[in-house]
């Protein structure tokens, strides 16, 4: 993935370096980052997607968001995980982007829960529904079992072992079924099977 926004960044400089283009190609060096699990790496050029995205392409700027909440989420900083959660969340629902949306309370749900544990319930309980209504609304089924895994964190959190295996491998298997088998397999290792 990498290599890729290599390219793209090659691409980006010989045509000028379009700011819609530099856009694209820092949201793609961001998620090849995010990708290696190299998420301190995808915070610069999830922001520097999301301030161009502020100026040009708007209707983009709610997946620049969403990619710098996911870093910061996967980085420990929860805090700033959920304020760019927020802000992804109203920009996604401005520009009417319900994928991503739905994938943005989904790490404002993570956020929640990683930071104030089990008392975060009602809330982390809130942005999970949210995610579920958006999914079956946009028909985003990719995110099903991402959700999936959003709620066994949870079952885990409140002490639900049985519940948060049976997730596990009901996301497994939903992962299966829309061809990510490096998520399934992930989850498979996870689970010890």
């Amino acid at each position: 993935a990498l290599a890729s926004a290599r390219q793209s960044d090659e691409i980006t400089r010989s045509l000028g370096e379009p700011p819609a283009l530099v856009a694209l190609t820092q949201a793609a060096f961001g998620y090849a980052h995010l990708a290696a699990g190299r998420a301190a790496d995808a915070i610069e050029p999830a922001r520097a997607a999301l301030d161009v995205h502020g100026r040009v392409e708007k209707q983009l700027a709610g997946m620049s968001a969403h990619l710098l909440a996911e870093a910061l989420l996967e980085t420990g900083d929860l805090s700033a995980a959920e304020a760019a959660a927020a802000e992804a969340i109203a920009l996604c629902r401005r520009s009417l982007r319900g994928n991503l949306e739905a994938a943005a309370h989904g790490v404002m749900a993570r956020a929640l829960l990683r930071r104030d544990g089990p008392a975060a319930r009602d809330a982390v309980e809130a942005a999970l529904a949210n995610a579920a209504a958006l999914i079956d609304r946009t028909g985003a089924r990719t995110l099903a079992p991402a959700l999936l895994e959003w709620r066994a964190e949870l079952a885990a959190a409140l002490g639900d072992g049985v519940a948060r295996v049976r997730l596990l491998r009901e996301a497994q298997q939903g992962y299966d079924e829309i061809g990510a088998p490096g998520h399934a397999a992930r989850l498979r290792h996870e689970r010890g099977s």
